[in-house]
């Protein structure tokens, strides 16, 4: 594997991330000899000068000296001013990696630019739908096991495309079946999936029907999703509801909705059920709601915890949903 002197590893997919680390540890580092040659930082309690002088210092026994920055999107400009000038002229003994949560850098930054320029930029995307049965494929392979296209669709649609929660969620699958050789969509089911998709249909069915009790206690259910990753699910869901009612008006035949809609074909029932349940007003005024709420969460010292419970009720109640 070549290296390059440094990488920026940016996006939502932490598990590729861990991933491509692992992969650069296991190149840059000689047998026997990694604790002589591998640090760690953190942004938060960063010495920017240790952290240049451990790249300019000499690998011991190995050809690579390894570095890893975590939290570089949170550094401090001045900190950044001076990895900047490292950025233009990096040892070529020293792996510095920093690994960022941001989705996307600031690419009007000095330093991101510096950092684009050299091409040590590297975007752990979301991977597309279209791409995520093969990858899961793959990772029921590395167990010794095969899946059915049926029972991937399902675990994808159950479990979301977060690449880390389908990573975890093979395990159990895998671990559920025994010495099964394959993954059928039974097993599934069976396994007790994390359904958090069919969890938040609920949602929004508890939500049309005005049913303030379901609706909290599905809530509950879902106490250990962030409030925004939770609003960005239902806000996917209303918006396939807007389109479901969109492509009923062009009177699109059912067997077509799931492609047009891009979901799973065995998920089309649900959708077309749910949209009955709210008129084109009411999902749009959902969706100002969740706007109002998503802001509310990123710019106000309210508890994150109590921000959700308000917008349930919120859109329980009948003005909750009106369009305004």
């Amino acid at each position: 594997m070549e290296l390059k002197p440094i990488y920026y590893f940016y996006g939502p997919e932490d598990l590729l991330i861990d991933e491509r680390v692992e992969e650069i540890k296991s190149a840059a580092l000689t047998p026997g000899f990694e604790s002589m040659n591998f640090q760690i930082f953190h942004s938060d309690s960063l010495d920017v000068a240790d952290l240049l002088t451990s790249a300019g210092t000499l690998p011991a026994f190995s050809t690579y000296r390894l570095l890893i920055l975590k939290n570089a999107g949170s550094l401090k400009v001045a900190d950044t001013e001076l990895i900047t000038e490292y950025v233009k002229n990096p040892s070529p003994s020293t792996v510095l990696v920093m690994i960022s949560s941001e989705t996307k850098p600031d690419m009007r930054k000095t330093f991101v630019k510096a950092l684009d320029k050299s091409g040590f930029l590297v975007n752990c995307r979301r991977m597309s739908e279209r791409d995520l049965p093969a990858w899961v494929a793959a990772e029921v392979r590395k167990y010794g096991k095969r899946i059915s296209r049926g029972a991937s669709t399902r675990l994808i649609a159950s479990a979301g495309p977060r690449l880390r929660d389908l990573h975890g969620e093979i395990e159990k699958l895998t671990l559920f079946i025994g010495a099964k050789e394959g993954i059928e969509e039974s097993d599934v089911d069976e396994a007790g999936i994390d359904l958090r998709e069919e969890t938040i249909f609920k949602l929004t069915e508890a939500i049309g029907g005005k049913n303030v009790e379901a609706a909290f206690r599905i809530l509950n259910k879902l106490s250990e999703v962030h409030p925004l990753q939770m609003m960005g699910l239902v806000s996917r869901e209303i918006r396939i509801l807007l389109k479901v009612k969109a492509l009923e008006r062009e009177s699109v035949a059912k067997q077509a909705l799931g492609k047009r809609l891009g979901v799973p074909p065995f998920t089309v029932d649900g959708y077309v059920r749910r949209s009955r349940g709210f008129s084109e007003g009411e999902l749009k005024g959902a969706l100002k709601r969740l706007a109002k709420a998503d802001a509310v969460i990123k710019s106000s010292s309210l508890p994150v915890g109590v921000v959700m419970p308000k917008l349930v009720l919120e859109l329980c109640s009948g003005d909750g949903l009106a369009l305004a």
